[in-house]
């Protein structure tokens, strides 16, 4: 496993972090302590979560997440209604995880939102986070996608 260089040091004042203090290097290690083991997992973490690079498209996480507020409902009921665990539907709100095809219709229901807007948005978010690795065959991709789409 590689190394991550992250620098961190945290503001007493105003209660937030500031990246640019303190380097802390990160380097996979074999311990029995399960103290230590459990500080490094929290680095690595943070190392991932910091340096991960986010979906640029999240168009129906951030739909879903307008609709839930305008209705004032909390994320905990929309995850009961679905039957799925609530930290689940948290990061399929934050565009960390996609949902599944068979929820967005159930969704749109409990949000009383249109299906198919939510399905097109869905199915966006999928095509993009599919192409957009390859910006220079993405077009062209799309194009046949269309042309096969029309043909049938």
């Amino acid at each position: 496993m590689g190394q991550c260089q992250l620098e961190l040091s945290v503001n007493s004042e105003q209660q937030g972090f500031n990246f640019n203090k303190r380097s802390v290097k990160i380097k996979k290690e074999r311990s029995t302590n399960f103290g230590r083991m459990n500080k490094f997992r929290e680095k690595l973490y943070l190392c991932r979560k910091l340096t991960s690079v986010k979906r640029t498209s999240m168009l129906f996480a951030n739909r879903i997440r307008e609709l839930r507020e305008s209705k004032q409902m909390l994320q905990r009921h929309v995850s009961a209604a679905l039957d799925i665990d609530n930290a689940m539907y948290c990061k399929i709100e934050r565009g960390d995880r996609q949902a599944k095809r068979e929820h967005i219709l159930l969704i749109a229901g409990i949000l009383k939102a249109d299906p198919e807007e939510l399905l097109t948005l869905w199915l966006v978010d999928k095509v993009t986070a599919v192409v957009e690795d390859d910006k220079k065959v993405s077009d062209k991709v799309l194009k046949i996608v269309k042309e096969n789409i029309n043909k049938t």
